[in-house]
């Protein structure tokens, strides 16, 4: 289906800055923990 440029940015703010956010702190707590040697 076409999406409409109104509902792709609300799919945005509900979805997707959310995830970025929750995977932002999830990497900064790995980095924090024993397992930060995974991202080096």
């Amino acid at each position: 289906p076409r999406y409409r440029y109104d509902q792709i940015m609300r799919l945005g703010w509900k979805v997707f800055i959310p995830i970025t956010l929750v995977w932002i702190v999830f990497v900064g707590a790995m980095m924090q923990t024993s397992l930060g040697y995974l991202f080096h």
